[in-house]
């Protein structure tokens, strides 16, 4: 599934704020991202294992590279985990309102200010329009850490990188409640291969799962 980026307001005139700035430069590595990931191979495969895990690894380096080092320091990377969601109606081959809900867990994370953080559980819900091409909707993940503790990140925009055959889509957004608020998020998605032709004209795509990283940056 494709995912367009998709705005909750229209982008006011003038120059940009030091906010959105580091965000275009977010966007910019994003899409020197797909570079890094040349093809993923089928789901349950050991070898798709690695290389899904190598993708995410590369997305979680190159959020550590210097271009955003200008933007602060890594707060936490998750290089590792997984999501399952689900939409509410089945989405098909044209694009309509749906709900999104789902779950997942980081995991192999490292945190910056505490060595004892290492995965936390989380809840996607959001909404928006979608299909079995393509997407554009927006959501909020709220995690709980292995410490009890909590982040809540309002996901805005999003880039897909391979939207043929087993997409890997790059979220961005802001944490904006509890731990780490005001933390600048990259998460990416790799969901599973694109449904078959035949399920996307009759009853629809009502679930998807796939391998999912994070990462949070000081602004």
């Amino acid at each position: 599934m494709s995912v367009k980026e998709s705005r909750s307001s229209a982008r006011a005139g003038g120059s940009a704020t030091p906010s959105r700035r580091r965000l275009g430069r977010f966007v910019s590595m994003g899409l020197a991202m797909a570079a890094l990931i040349p093809g993923i191979a089928s789901a349950g495969d050991p070898a798709a294992d690695a290389s899904h895990t190598s993708g995410l690894n590369a997305l979680d380096s190159l959020a550590m590279a210097a271009p955003l080092q200008a933007s602060g320091p890594v707060l936490v990377t998750c290089p590792t985990g997984n999501q399952n969601q689900d939409f509410t109606p089945p989405i098909g081959l044209l694009p309509l309102p749906v709900v999104l809900s789902g779950s997942g867990q980081f995991s192999s994370c490292t945190a910056s200010d505490d060595a004892n953080l290492n995965y936390g559980d989380y809840t996607v819900d959001g909404g928006g329009t979608a299909s079995c091409l393509s997407a554009s909707m927006a959501s909020t993940t709220t995690i709980t850490w292995n410490d009890g503790t909590t982040s809540t990140i309002a996901f805005s925009a999003s880039i897909a990188t391979q939207p043929i055959a087993q997409p890997v889509v790059i979220l961005f957004g802001n944490v904006v409640a509890g731990r780490y608020q005001g933390a600048l998020a990259l998460k990416s998605l790799v969901t599973n291969p694109l449904p078959p032709l035949k399920q996307c004209l009759t009853v629809g795509v009502a679930h998807t799962s796939g391998p999912a990283g994070l990462t949070l940056i000081k602004l």
